[in-house]
């Protein structure tokens, strides 16, 4: 009866309910506009928004777009929408969707809802796609809280609580005091994953004298994990172990002491700093608590946050 979707910048991802039993997907935050092409062997599944399909999810489309700001509101970012209910494939009752922070405005919030409750919205075989009954938005960072007070850390509701949501391009800075999410303290730092990969890539080009593209980013998530990868049949090597701490010192841990800063200004203290987002396997910040699954963590906690409107 309840679907949480975190379409984040990178990956979306699904937590839903079918006949009481919890499930998860995910899929590339990646959509193109679809145009048929003879010779496909395999028709792509399409979503069709407001009179136009578009392809999701698929790395291999043609002109594939990934979320930003800018994109969220659109009849494509609709469509990664459209096609995450489309794909739970059972009638829901509740959806709680995240939004980065700083877009959770009233005005921006009530845009959204009146273009997704408007939209046209079909799935591949023409069939409408029903929207549930009852749609929500909220910050992105606040679905890591809820998994992480659901997950055992009931103790924290009423702390001051820093959540950090290390995302594809960004990281989020995000507090909860007593259980209310401070509005006026929610920051964005470009300090993302993307940033990391692109180091990386600038180490590979220095040590091999090499532009071999490595645009995939599960190359690059290869050579983070296992020191290497293949290209061609060929083994490249490349230890990042200076890349991860530079990463972390000059981006990560800065943002984190700049965050924390701020929060004391507000005459506000920090009692914990917890983790989440797909970036946290590349990072270990001293002090803070992973939350678990931290890459599903906001799916989870707005799965959880939508029970409370599923009766």
């Amino acid at each position: 009866m309840i679907i949480g979707l975190d379409v984040g910048f990178g990956y979306t991802k699904i937590i839903f309910d079918d006949n009481e039993t919890k499930k998860k997907a995910i899929f590339p935050s990646l959509v193109s506009s679809y145009i048929p092409v003879e010779g496909f062997n395999k028709q792509p599944e399409i979503v069709t928004i407001n009179g136009k399909p578009y392809i999701v999810g698929d790395k291999n489309s043609q002109g594939s777009m990934r979320v930003t700001r800018e994109f969220i509101g659109s009849d494509e970012y609709l469509a990664i929408v459209g096609y995450s209910i489309y794909k739970v494939g059972i009638p829901q009752r509740v959806l709680i969707i995240g939004i980065p922070p700083q877009m959770y405005t009233k005005d921006i919030i009530s845009g959204l809802l009146q273009k997704i409750k408007a939209a046209e919205m079909k799935a591949d075989n023409g069939q409408k796609i029903d929207l549930p009954s009852v749609i929500k938005y909220v910050p992105q960072g606040a679905g890591i809280f809820f998994s992480h007070i659901v997950s055992g850390g009931s103790d924290d509701y009423f702390s001051n609580v820093v959540v950090l949501d290390v995302g594809y391009y960004t990281l989020e800075a995000i507090l909860f005091s007593g259980g209310e999410y401070i509005e006026k303290l929610a920051r964005t730092y470009p300090y993302g994953v993307s940033v990391l990969y692109d180091m990386v890539k600038d180490a590979y080009i220095k040590k091999y004298m090499s532009f071999v593209s490595l645009d995939n980013d599960e190359l690059i998530e290869s050579i983070i994990k296992d020191g290497r990868f293949f290209h061609f049949g060929k083994e490249y090597t490349l230890n990042v172990s200076d890349v991860m701490d530079k990463f972390y010192h000059e981006y990560i841990a800065k943002a984190l002491i700049n965050y924390a800063s701020e929060v004391k200004k507000t005459g506000n203290k920090i009692d914990r700093v917890i983790i989440g987002g797909g970036g946290v396997s590349y990072m270990n910040i001293s002090g803070a608590a992973t939350v678990s699954e931290p890459q599903f963590a906001n799916a989870k906690g707005f799965f959880e946050y939508g029970k409370r409107f599923a009766n």
